[in-house]
């Protein structure tokens, strides 16, 4: 099974669990404190400086999860009673005017301050009382019914229960697209209160308020969240909670997916990740002991002590490498440890002692409660960042990777490896300059290292100069520009669906109800412009960009959703999913067969008719995909949407749970096959994508052919 096959797998049986701990619900005076972000469970330990062997391993406690819904999402109400009180708040204790009222102050979310009625009570003095809960701190308390008024999130009539699209969903303070995040979450329930100028205002069951795009949620309804909350009771869920599930098998998968991302087997499995997690712990968790299982995946090093996960796809220096004098070397993995991390330290030193060295270190307060760390974290200082040996000379090193922690004060040396620095005429591609994706592309090319580790020199930015006699025998001309020979057949079965497929899209105008009938057109009508081979790399020279392997290709980069931007995700994925039907295969008067849609969404900027937030998910959906492409879309840690690839399909960063938005799966027509001709004549893949017909095997002598 390859990893294509064993993601597919993990989505469809992945179901949603928490993964935070509930907050408790106080009355504080005066403030309240921002909801911290969302955090991966933690561990008890009994801290100490002992050696590893005599170290207790490390205890986790288990999350009561169906009592954190039911009390958080406050299910034994049908429906939530919505009020506020004007410019101040002040609750009292006990429903009696003779107690101490407090005035509670919103200093976490703006536009509201609304309040949740559990119930009404009257005094002993009569008057009238209603119990209630913020909506922006979880407080608890009285308010006088006289002081109360309705409030605004209950006039939109927006309400009800919701899942966590999104992978990464943060919870803002302002209904603004720049607003301040307050809590990050993934795998939750919410409820929502309603909508104030776009956005949804939730309470997530762990405690958390705050504004989030609907395109991060999708609408369930009462009968989701109770068989949510029985399966977390189930005594087999109860059972698995405290289990690490230390042996990797399909059976044990099952159990941690029914446990939920809150049990110890996640806490556990996480730490096989080379990256470490930050948002689909339950889904990569379960990746991981799948991968495991078959024998191809990193096992766990768990939290024990000062532990490193080295990755696979950008190794660590090991014992005898050599690295090119004049370039970075890549720093990646991950250190977990059972205490708060203090520091993580790089150093290469010359081992002849008369040579420079470089050291660097990032540190940490111990308030942070770090106890996992990314190399090349982007949300805390990256040491990659700061790691810079190209300044070095030639000759003998040694590199060492060590770090510190409350419990172990003194430095642990997690790496140590003899190395030399040697003078490259040109450069050559190694497998450190490939940004978690050098197995896709070494499966892609056979394990034929020579088709892709190219010689090059180093131009201007992030420009590069191509072996002239490589690029001559390996980059020919496609009906859709110069890509690798390898990628040929892919490019032409690209070209084809574009230049055979037909599509309409009607605009709907929810407003006055009246369709604007769309115009049937080719696929590659919407093709306003399209790049694929450039030798460059992606950034400072960090990473190769896969337009210099001849396998990946830019499409209409000028409409503005396909910038490479983050937001992108819930501009296009909330169009998509939202606003995008599709109405099946319908044929016009003249025979031509056609992809029918719908958009009754309100984005302005249309290219040919079609707004531009859709345009190249149907290039993606109709033609690219079926071609065995990948696309930039589904990122984690960004939206590249004008990026199509055939060589980067890592599962890191491809985590984004918008997976949903494929909604053609019967086609107009068979998968077509890819007949090459004399030249050039592209070799396949040794495994297909998946979807893609397996291709013809490849015939001798490559030369450029012509563009159509």
């Amino acid at each position: 099974m390859n990893r294509s096959q064993l993601l597919s797998i993990c989505i469809i049986t992945v179901f949603l669990a928490g993964t935070a701990l509930s907050t408790p619900i106080v009355l504080r005076a005066d403030a309240t404190t921002s909801p911290e972000a969302t955090p991966l469970p933690t561990a008890t330990v009994t801290q100490s400086a002992q050696p590893e062997s005599a170290q207790q391993p490390s205890e986790f406690v288990a999350v009561d999860v169906a009592r954190r819904i039911r009390e958080n999402l406050q299910t034994d109400l049908p429906t939530l009673r919505l009020i506020s009180t004007g410019t101040a708040i002040f609750l009292y204790p006990e429903p009696t005017k003779k107690s101490t009222k407090i005035k509670l102050r919103n200093v976490s979310t703006k536009h509201i301050s609304e309040l949740i009625i559990l119930s009404e009570v009257t005094s002993p003095e009569g008057a009238a009382f209603y119990q209630v809960k913020s909506t922006f701190s979880g407080d608890v308390g009285y308010v006088l019914v006289r002081d109360a008024h309705n409030s605004k999130l209950a006039k939109t009539g927006v309400s009800g229960y919701a899942r966590i699209e999104a992978a990464n969903c943060d919870l803002l303070a302002d209904s603004r697209e720049k607003s301040e995040v307050l809590a990050t979450e993934c795998e939750h329930l919410v409820r929502i209160l309603g909508e104030m100028e776009g956005y949804y205002y939730v309470i997530t069951e762990a405690g958390n308020f705050g504004y989030v795009l609907p395109s991060q949620l999708v609408r369930i309804d009462e009968a989701e969240v109770l068989a949510r909350i029985a399966r977390a009771e189930a005594p087999a869920v109860q059972e698995t909670m405290s289990d690490p599930m230390r042996e990797p098998s399909a059976a044990n998968a099952a159990k941690m997916l029914r446990a939920g991302t809150d049990s110890a087997a996640v806490h556990y499995w996480t730490t096989a990740e080379a990256h470490i997690a930050t948002q689909g712990f339950l889904k990569k968790a379960t990746i991981a002991m799948l991968s495991a299982s078959a024998g191809s995946g990193l096992m766990p090093v768990g939290y024990e002590g000062i532990q490193f996960q080295s990755c696979p796809e950008v190794p660590i220096i090991h014992e005898g490498d050599t690295l090119q004098q004049g370039l970075d070397y890549n720093l990646h993995g991950s250190i977990y440890s059972d205490s708060a991390l203090t520091s993580v330290t790089a150093e290469i030193a010359s081992t002849s002692g008369d040579g420079a060295s470089v050291k660097q270190s990032v540190s940490f307060l111990p308030e942070q409660s770090i106890t996992a760390y990314s190399l090349t974290s982007k949300t805390l200082d990256s040491l990659d960042k700061k790691f810079d040996v190209r300044a070095l000379r030639a000759g003998q090193y040694r590199f060492t990777l060590s770090a510190t922690s409350i419990s172990q004060p003194e430095p642990v040396v997690l790496v140590s490896a003899a190395c030399n620095i040697a003078v490259y005429k040109p450069h050559t591609l190694t497998q450190n300059k490939f940004d978690d994706n050098y197995q896709d592309a070494l499966e892609f090319f056979r394990g034929d290292t020579s088709s892709f580790l190219f010689p090059y020199y180093i131009s201007g930015g992030r420009g590069i100069g191509i072996d002239v006699a490589w690029r001559n025998a390996h980059i020919v001309r496609s009906s859709l520009g110069r890509v690798h020979v390898n990628a040929v057949p892919y490019f032409e079965a690209a070209n084809h669906y574009l230049e055979n497929t037909y599509v309409r899209v009607s605009l709907l105008n929810r407003h006055s109800g009246k369709t604007l009938e769309g115009k049937i057109m080719l696929l590659d009508d919407l093709v306003a412009k399209h790049g694929t081979f450039v030798p460059r790399f992606q950034t400072n020279l960090d990473y190769i960009s896969h337009h210099a392997l001849g396998t990946a290709i830019d499409v209409n980069d000028n409409l503005y959703p396909n910038s490479n931007l983050l937001s992108n995700h819930d501009l296009i994925g909330g169009d998509v999913r939202n606003h995008l039907t599709y109405n099946g295969i319908k044929t016009d008067a003249s025979g031509i067969q056609y992809y029918d849609f719908t958009y009754d969404g309100t984005y302005p900027a249309r290219y040919q008719m079609v707004p531009n937030t859709i345009v190249n998910y149907l290039l993606y959906d109709l033609a690219f995909y079926r071609a065995g492409f990948e696309w930039g879309f589904y990122y984690e840690t960004t939206c590249d949407a004008m990026h199509f690839m055939l060589t980067e399909n890592d599962r890191n960063r491809h985590m984004h749970t918008d997976i949903g938005l494929r909604k053609v799966y019967d086609y107009i027509d068979p998968e077509w096959v890819y007949v090459p001709t004399p030249s050039p004549s592209p070799a396949p893949l040794l495994t297909p994508k998946l979807g893609m017909t397996p291709l013809p095997a490849a015939t001798p002598t490559p030369t450029p052919t012509p563009k159509k």
